[in-house]
């Protein structure tokens, strides 16, 4: 049979990589199965742990197929190897849904690869099926959470000026916002974190909620929503108030065209959107000029975003409405009466409402309810590297990855 320049040149990689795994050179030696092997399932990914062992180091191996090891997975059409692996160690880039075996070999000073961990199987799947509780945040009416992505990734805030920040969703630790209004909503920009209220408060932050300045936002309406995109801050609330700032600081009058009080909104799929009473649904491109749309309803809008391809809007009495364009929207059946307070874009859709209400949805139209354990309402809902977390009324805060 004749080999061809690419099969040939495609043989040597994979024989090259067959020695380095094998240790080739004569030099240090191979270590013992790594013990305790563990492999746990995540969205998108998993996280591998192990017992280990000073001086040796490892190697983790993976295929989207059953029995991978050090010795077959470059025989593996999905075979993948990963060099110098610490425990734990996340593999990410998964398909949910997949079936994935992983193994584990090591070695000492850099001697040939040891035997393998037994293979462990493992099929991530989406986040959102499960939550856990973290300890209830007491004095902690929280009506909104955000993803800061600094070193402190979690900011959620509420009433009374409340400020928690989390880096894991599960522990929180209360900040002192310097004010006593109710904080209704967050945002942040990565790198600056603002926070707006009751009687036009708003707060800004360059550490990730930990200490917070005042800013002069030039109205004294309520403010109920706060979002960040391209490089503008918009703040909107009641009397249909629409607020711009660059640095959340400064902060100028934007013209809605409406007087209704907005209640949420969000930047996605390149667009400003702002929701509220009425039914009230407001676009922008630029965050300066802004539409009027049809929602379908006449009821209140809380929270909007954008996710399998559409704009979801969510509201009261259990309202959802989907829109391929944000111009015209589709009524659709969510199946609970329950307030919706929030939703939330990730690997699935997840709105968030009263009585401990959590809907999941893969495609803005069918929605199954999720048991949150819990019967407060639940206020903010925002995701960091696939780990959302849900925050609410009686210091109440659930992850799930």
């Amino acid at each position: 049979m004749v080999m061809t320049r690419a099969r040939f040149y495609l043989s040597v990689v994979v024989a090259t990589w067959a020695m380095l795994l094998a240790g080739c050179g004569g030099k240090g030696e191979s270590a013992a199965a790594p013990a305790g092997f563990k492999v746990e399932t995540l969205d998108g990914r998993v996280t591998l742990t192990w017992d280990t062992v000073a001086g040796v180091e490892y190697w983790a191996f993976y295929a989207a197929a059953d029995g991978v090891t050090p010795n077959n997975w470059t025989q593996l059409t999905s075979g993948r190897a990963v060099v110098n692996v610490t425990s734990p160690y996340v593999i990410t880039g998964l398909a949910n849904g997949t079936k994935y075996s992983f193994s584990l070999n090591g070695r000492i000073g850099g001697g040939p690869g040891g035997p393998g961990a037994v293979a462990v199987s493992a099929t991530p799947r989406l986040a959102g099926g499960a939550w856990v509780a973290g300890a209830a945040l007491a004095g902690a009416e929280l009506n909104a959470v955000t993803a800061s992505g600094l070193a402190v990734p979690y900011v959620a805030v509420g009433n009374g000026g409340a400020v928690q920040t989390s880096a894991d969703g599960l522990t929180w630790a209360a900040r002192t916002s310097g004010t006593t209004a109710d904080l209704y909503s967050v945002a942040t920009n990565g790198t600056l974190t603002v926070a707006v209220g009751k009687g036009g408060v708003a707060l800004s932050s360059a550490n990730s909620g930990e200490t917070w300045a005042t800013a002069n936002s030039t109205t004294t309406q309520d403010l109920r929503t706060v979002v960040f995109g391209g490089t503008t801050f918009i703040a909107a609330g009641a009397g249909g108030v629409v607020l711009g700032s660059a640095d959340g600081v400064t902060w100028t009058t934007r013209a809605s065209g409406v007087t209704t009080t907005i209640l949420g909104g969000a930047y996605v799929n390149s667009t400003y959107i702002l929701v509220g009473a009425g039914g009230t649904v407001l676009t922008s491109a630029d965050a300066v000029t802004w539409n009027n749309r049809t929602s379908a309803g006449a009821g209140n809008l809380n929270a909007a975003t954008y996710g399998a391809a559409q704009y979801i809007v969510v509201g009261d009495s259990g309202a959802a409405y989907s829109s391929a364009d944000g111009i015209t929207f589709t009524t659709q059946t969510t199946g609970v009466t329950q307030k919706l307070n929030a939703v939330f874009a990730g690997s699935q859709l997840i709105a968030v409402g009263e009585a401990g209400t959590i809907l999941t949805s893969t495609d803005g139209k069918t929605w199954a309810k999720v048991n949150a354990g819990v019967s407060s309402a639940l206020t903010g809902i925002t995701a960091r590297n696939a780990v959302y977390v849900i925050v609410g009324r009686g210091g109440v805060n659930l992850t799930s990855k």
